[in-house]
């Protein structure tokens, strides 16, 4: 099994990386995985040879001893594990993998179909965080994953610590994603801008600047990725 110091493009509270499940069908136009994947790591060889639109289980990745902790472990950020696609033994073959590790360790798992989590509830060990990506509250024609509010009112009531990333953050109506975020009560949020100029409609200025106001005013753990700069006019 590989498990990785994490790199700068992950999650900035993640401190490794462990993919044992890659790939992923919701064609986000935005996908930083997929640009990595098609255009570099499949002509590699490895696990990505098939590239990214071949969902895989690594079984490679699930032989080994853990040998981190007190780390903080991205599960197959270079896919989504939860996609619909994904059979149930694949999913549960790395719950039970995970449940191996030293307890000093959190696994983050993250997805845009976080209405899968609610099969596995009784599966889960205690140190997870279960994260999900809402970027706007609108339903912008960017991929085929659930719409926004199906992954807000999918993640809301589980009691497991909660991880948002919003990102690239897109145009939204302030009042909306804020309840949401409220109701949602992540452990953390990440907030990022498109910064591979995919023309996404993006907010505006002040709605951006109020959005982090209330959520510093909240006492959110916020961390504000390097392209935010550029809608808050500071570059």
């Amino acid at each position: 099994m590989n498990v990785n110091k994490a790199k700068g493009r992950m999650f900035r509270f993640v401190t490794h990386t462990y993919h044992p499940v890659i790939g992923c069908l919701h064609g986000c136009c935005y996908c930083w995985a997929e640009a990595l994947i098609e255009s570099r790591l499949k002509h590699h060889g490895g696990k990505y040879k098939d590239g990214f639109f071949v969902p895989k289980l690594v079984e490679s990745e699930l032989i080994g001893e853990w040998k981190i902790k007190n780390a903080i472990v991205g599960v197959s950020l270079t896919g989504d594990m939860w996609g619909e696609w994904i059979p149930r033994e694949w999913i549960l073959a790395v719950i039970e993998k995970i449940k191996e590790a030293d307890k000093s360790n959190r696994f983050l798992f993250q997805t845009k179909n976080p209405a899968r989590y609610k099969e596995f509830v009784h599966e889960f060990p205690d140190n997870i965080i279960l994260g999900t990506t809402i970027e706007t509250n609108y339903g912008f024609d960017v991929s085929k994953a659930p719409h926004p509010q199906r992954r807000y009112e999918a993640i809301r009531y589980l009691s497991f610590p909660k991880f948002l990333s919003v990102e690239p953050i897109m145009a939204f109506q302030l009042e909306t994603l804020i309840r949401w975020i409220d109701d949602i009560k992540p452990i953390a949020i990440e907030i990022g801008a498109d910064n591979y100029g995919h023309h996404l409609t993006e907010p505006l200025k002040e709605d951006v600047e109020k959005l982090l106001a209330h959520l510093r005013q909240k006492g959110y753990t916020v961390y504000e990725k390097q392209g935010l700069s550029r809608l808050l006019g500071s570059v």
